[in-house]
């Protein structure tokens, strides 16, 4: 909710400029056979950290004109447990 209401509350729009907000892979389940494709709506978050991201993401889209979503993971960790968890 508070990431929600700080987006509905940016001045982007105002000054014309772009927005990249920065996302998780966690907007979607991780159930897929296929990678999905950028404007894919499936979400299906799999905890409050993807769901608060989702509500960001779609507060960013209803909200601004000129933005870029980007979905990131396995930002922090070692190979080691990346390899773990393959």
């Amino acid at each position: 909710m508070l990431r929600e209401h700080s987006i509905s509350h940016l001045h982007a729009k105002e000054i014309d400029c772009k927005m990249v907000y920065i996302s998780t892979d966690y907007v979607f389940n991780g159930q897929g056979e296929t990678p999905w494709q950028p404007d894919c709506k499936d979400y299906a978050p799999l905890n409050v950290y993807g769901q608060t991201k989702l509500e960001g993401e779609l507060a960013v889209a209803n909200t601004l004109d000129k933005y870029f979503i980007v979905r990131i993971a396995w930002v922090f960790g070692t190979a080691r447990i990346l390899l773990r968890r393959c």
